[in-house]
């Protein structure tokens, strides 16, 4: 074998080389951001309150996402694919993959009415959906990444 002729295999390998670097580092970090990474089982309590009802409890999936309750009002944060690590460990992919619908101004829990915000509790007064974190309320709560040990609480009141 010349010279000439193994040029193209080294580069073939080089380049192979690093795109599995690339999908690697992709792949255990979720694309670098502080979320959950594969490997992590962390666990962040959850509230949800409706006009100072009782506290709402998500059921356990049939097929557990990374992202799941037990119907034990506890956010099982354990990544098991890129869509749910790293910057995707969100509340919102844990709402998607439990069957909540919550947005910024409403929230549909199974079986129940949509909730939105300026509709009445049962006190006449219109109510607000909010979301704290450790007792401080997060306006961009959907993107938020939930860490080991964070209190979460969706209060419409």
């Amino acid at each position: 074998m010349t010279l000439s002729s193994a040029t193209p295999w080294v580069a073939a390998g080089v380049a192979a080389t690093v795109v599995i670097v690339i999908l690697a580092v992709f792949l255990t970090t979720g694309g670098g951001s502080g979320g959950a990474q594969f490997g992590d089982h962390w666990h962040a309590s959850l509230n949800i309150s409706v006009c100072g009802g009782p506290n709402y409890t998500i059921p356990e999936p049939r097929i557990l996402p990374g992202l799941h309750s037990h119907s034990d009002n506890v956010i099982h944060i354990e990544p098991r694919r890129p869509g749910e690590s790293g910057g995707n460990a969100s509340l919102d992919t844990f709402f998607e993959s439990n069957g909540l619908r919550v947005e910024a101004d409403l929230i549909a829990i199974p079986g129940d009415p949509v909730i939105r915000n300026g509709e009445p509790c049962d006190d006449g007064e219109p109510g607000r959906l909010r979301v704290l974190v450790n007792g401080s309320e997060v306006a961009e709560f959907l993107s938020y990444l939930p860490q080991d040990g964070d209190r979460v609480e969706l209060i419409f009141d």
